[in-house]
């Protein structure tokens, strides 16, 4: 300590302690160049504020130029859609666990009358994947989706009960920061209860965007309402589009095609250049000037002179768009393969490598969030409307295991016998593998069953049945020499 830091420490113990306390961490400070104050750095902003007053004030900017650019630009649908296929495919389905094969049979039999019709959603327009599509879209392009319970009483339903897919829109934002008896609050229209947990929504009967009144916000129990998106900050209240990282430059490089392609338009429309000699009237020849087509040869007039402009060339275009491309793709979370549909400089390898790794999130999306945000309480609604319409019984209701959509191999051959390996070595179960095809393997037990009873009665030896694997010998097969040279004879 200085000699000025003992004064003041005799003064005022307390500002010296201050001082030290800063001292120590501006010297913390210098040791990190990220947190260094340069002129590299000058101009970087961040600032700390939680991850809810982050969101507050651009959810709707980041949500509506999010729809922009999936309206369009090329890319930005091709990222959106390209998620929501792979993650969702021809849908997520369940299989209940816990409960004997009778029961287990009725509840799939009530999930197919109930999940695979149209009847199932409040709009009538999908079937239960179908809506599994329609919300990982909406989660991609708006960050976060709605799904609403809704109870019906009509005798033609399977299940008294219907769901309903809704933009984040419906969600009241401008009710934020009210006290609610109880001591909770209202966060950015979740209205939470004094420990935090969520007791409901505050919901527009109407889209805000729409031409009419949308009156005003009414509360929802939280028990009717999933309100899905992907937490990426502890205590995060509402969801973000994907790429919002790359939005910005995805804008700039449309603008910036859309100025190449107005210069090539530029490029055509100037062809050549006719300076002609005054004439004694005092006015040019005009009427000598022709529209230049390609192939055609132009014969001046004596005095002419013909000037073919120079035009700035377009370099580096393709280089550059690929490095904006591969960084788009990194924002939005996909490969650069799958957004632009470029597949030149892809080889076995590398399109395994990248598959591998988009595969990891697609799985981490699947299990972390539809699965427990949506899958698991759409069964559970489920399981209670079967029990209210006596369907079943209270003890037959049971939980699920979600089986997601078959991922396409790149080498079938190899990646089907490395499967084969694992489940002869103990490694996993073939049940496992079944799955990891996106079929449900009581379902493929099944079929298996009914394909061996077929081929039974029809006195067919398939080599897929190992009973049948090896065929006997025929009698027009050569017979192999014995250790003497000699063939052996038959017996």
């Amino acid at each position: 300590m200085s000699l000025f830091d003992n004064i003041i420490g005799a003064i005022s113990p307390k500002t010296a302690f201050k001082r030290a306390q800063y001292r120590h961490a501006t010297n913390m400070l210098r040791k990190f160049e990220a947190a260094a104050k340069t002129k590299r750095t000058e101009s970087w902003e961040a600032r700390s504020t939680s991850a809810n007053n982050e969101i507050r004030s651009a959810i709707s900017t980041l949500r509506d130029r999010s729809r922009d650019l999936v309206r369009n630009n090329p890319y930005a649908k091709r990222a959106v859609k390209g998620l929501a296929s792979n993650i969702i495919g021809t849908g997520i389905r369940p299989s209940p666990i816990d409960a004997s094969k009778p029961v287990a049979k009725r509840i799939k039999a009530l999930w197919r009358d109930w999940a695979t019709k149209t009847k199932c959603d409040w709009d009538g327009r999908n079937n239960l994947y179908g809506l599994q599509n329609l919300a990982v879209r909406t989660i991609m392009e708006s960050g976060e989706v709605l799904i609403i319970r809704r109870k019906v009483s009509d005798a033609s339903l399977p299940l008294p009960i219907q769901l309903q897919v809704l933009e984040p829109d419906y969600l009241d934002h401008t009710r934020d920061g009210l006290a609610v008896v109880g001591g909770g609050e209202i966060i950015q229209g979740i209205e939470v209860d004094k420990n935090g947990k969520r007791a409901a929504y505050w919901l527009y009967e109407r889209h805000p965007g729409d031409n009419r009144l949308y009156g005003m916000s009414k509360r929802v129990p939280a028990e009717d309402v999933l309100h899905i998106y992907t937490v990426d900050r502890p205590g995060q209240m509402r969801g973000l589009p994907v790429g919002i990282s790359a939005m910005v430059r995805l804008k700039d490089f449309d603008e910036y095609e859309d100025a190449e392609l107005l210069k090539k338009k530029i490029d055509t429309a100037f062809a050549v250049f006719v300076q002609q000699d005054i004439d004694s009237t005092g006015k040019g020849n005009l009427d000598q000037f022709e529209n230049i087509t390609p192939g055609s040869i132009y014969k001046g007039n004596p005095g002419e002179t013909i000037t073919f402009p120079t035009l700035p060339s377009s370099t580096g275009y393709d280089s550059y768009a690929k490095t904006i491309l591969r960084a788009v793709a990194a924002g939005f979370d996909v490969t650069y393969e799958m957004l632009t549909n470029d597949l030149s400089n892809v080889n076995f390898s590398s399109g395994r490598m990248g598959w591998i790794e988009f595969n990891r999130i697609v799985t981490q999306m699947q299990e972390l969030v539809l699965v427990p945000q949506m899958c698991d309480p759409i069964w559970d609604w489920f399981m209670d409307a079967a029990v209210v319409s006596m369907r079943l019984r209270e003890t037959q209701k049971t939980s699920a295991t979600w089986t997601a959509p078959r991922r396409e191999m790149i080498d079938p051959v190899k990646e089907t016998q490395g499967m084969s390996d694992q489940v002869k070595n103990g490694f996993t179960s073939r049940q496992d593998v079944v799955r990891q095809l996106g079929n449900d393997p009581d379902e493929v037990n099944a079929e298996i069953k009914a394909d061996i009873e077929t081929y039974v009665d029809l006195g067919i030896k398939p080599v897929c049945d190992p009973r049948f694997g090896v065929q006997e010998k025929t009698a027009s097969e050569p017979t192999k020499p014995n250790a003497g040279g000699n063939p052996k004879q038959p017996a």
